[in-house]
């Protein structure tokens, strides 16, 4: 007589399914390890580019730094882009850090074009609202007239200035003009770049024009200067005092620097330019770059008060954005 097992083979299904599954769990472990190491990779490479980004405002605020009457020292490092190699002596680590350095006495005053109280852009003596923002907004991609019809229906609208520039980046109407906010290397002509709320007035200090007010009026790029012209003004300067003419000093003074004469300027804009000397507040781009990581800062840099008889004018942080 033969006798067969009848015994089910369910065992070894469940076993094979354990196995299965103990297979995927260890493949997920693994992957989830592959992918926090990348992770805290990117994460320690962000955060040291974060340093050298602040790193990058300090640097700007040290070479601002000047003594009485001597600010034109700090001229040459201004309204150019430039590269500083970061490195860290102990973990050996090297990055980079690039930095932008713009006078706001070099920008237009965005809320001084506006009548707040009448809704409408100023138009008084020989300053022009609405045209200085359309000659203005010509440097950007939307063009001047469609910047002037934007920032006037948002004006009009608010019925208030603005406490910030960045609040106007959150209306959907300025999505019309959202190009080119910010200032980026080897390109003139950006928002920011051209417009301020961090000057008491509406008026423009000539020697401090910010790159893209130099694209308005088509002046020779501060990278073009010659060296030669450079030294005769800041030899010239030493002997001026009080208010300054420009219609008079200008051809003799920065048209050798800029390349223009003063009767070619656009006259909406040279009927800004201040005749006293101040410079009381700067902004700072900083790209910190570390790895594939990159990191970028605006800040708003002002005079700091320091009691007298203090010599060394120094600039402190007003406002910081990451970008």
């Amino acid at each position: 007589m033969v006798m067969t097992s009848r015994r089910p083979g369910y065992v070894l299904i469940i076993a094979v399914l354990i196995i299965g599954l103990m297979a995927a769990m260890i493949g997920r472990i693994v992957n989830q390890v592959v992918v926090f190491n990348k992770l805290q990779r990117v994460l320690i490479d962000r955060e040291q580019a974060r340093m050298y980004a602040l790193s990058g405002i300090e640097i700007a605020s040290a070479q601002l730094a000047y003594e009485e009457k001597e600010f034109i020292k700090a001229f040459p490092t201004l309204n150019r882009w430039q590269q500083f190699e970061m490195r860290d002596s102990k973990q050996g680590t090297a990055g980079m850090c690039e930095i932008y350095v713009v006078a706001e006495q070099g920008k237009i005053n965005l809320n001084k074009l506006y009548d707040f109280k009448k809704k409408q852009f100023i138009k008084e003596k020989n300053i022009d609202g609405l045209k200085i923002l359309q000659t203005a907004g010509n440097v950007l991609p939307a063009k001047g007239q469609i910047v002037a019809e934007v920032i006037g229906a948002i004006f009009k609208e608010r019925g208030r200035p603005l406490d910030d520039l960045f609040e106007l980046f959150g209306d959907k109407r300025f999505k019309k003009i959202a190009d080119n906010l910010m200032p980026v290397p080897e390109k003139i002509g950006s928002f920011t770049d051209l417009f301020t709320l961090e000057t008491k007035n509406e008026l423009l200090q000539p020697l401090l024009l910010s790159p893209s007010m130099g694209k308005v009026l088509s002046l020779k790029e501060i990278t073009k200067i010659d060296k030669k012209a450079f030294d005769t003004l800041k030899d010239q300067l030493k002997n001026l005092t009080g208010s300054v003419q420009w219609q008079q000093k200008w051809d003799t003074l920065i048209a050798p620097i800029y390349g223009k004469q003063y009767a070619s300027l656009a006259a909406e804009i040279k009927n800004l330019f201040a005749q006293e000397f101040e410079t009381l507040s700067f902004s700072v781009v900083s790209y910190g770059k570390f790895g594939n990581a990159v990191v970028k800062v605006y800040a708003i840099l002002q005079q700091e008060a320091s009691p007298e008889p203090a010599k060394l004018v120094k600039y402190c942080i007003k406002k910081l954005y990451w970008l």
